[in-house]
């Protein structure tokens, strides 16, 4: 999760990379395999100072089997910043293309 700062989120196309979105505070970067999903193929590069906070995966599935009371809050709040982050973005993209944007 990014703390402060800014990063871009990349991707790799043969000799290019490309610029997909711009992220600031609160952004969340690859939390797919965090919930068991598979890692995104895209990357982030910082813009300049940033501050991030980086979970470990393992560390985070084993605290979950072994004491899901910790485990259940921390996996239900990591889904729900990842449904805000999407929430806003789709905003973000329908206010960028309705008519009175355009």
């Amino acid at each position: 999760m990014l703390l402060s700062g800014v990063a871009s989120v990349t991707k790799n196309l043969q000799d290019r990379q490309y610029v997909l979105q711009l992220k600031s505070k609160g952004a969340l970067f690859n939390a797919g395999p965090l919930v068991g999903a598979e890692a995104a193929h895209r990357g982030a590069k910082a813009l300049g100072k940033v501050t991030l906070v980086a979970m470990d995966n393992d560390a985070l599935r084993k605290l979950s089997a072994e004491d899901p009371q910790v485990g259940y809050p921390i996996g239900w709040n990591l889904c729900r910043l990842s449904i805000d982050q999407h929430e806003r973005q789709i905003e973000h993209h329908l206010a960028a293309t309705s008519p009175a944007a355009v």
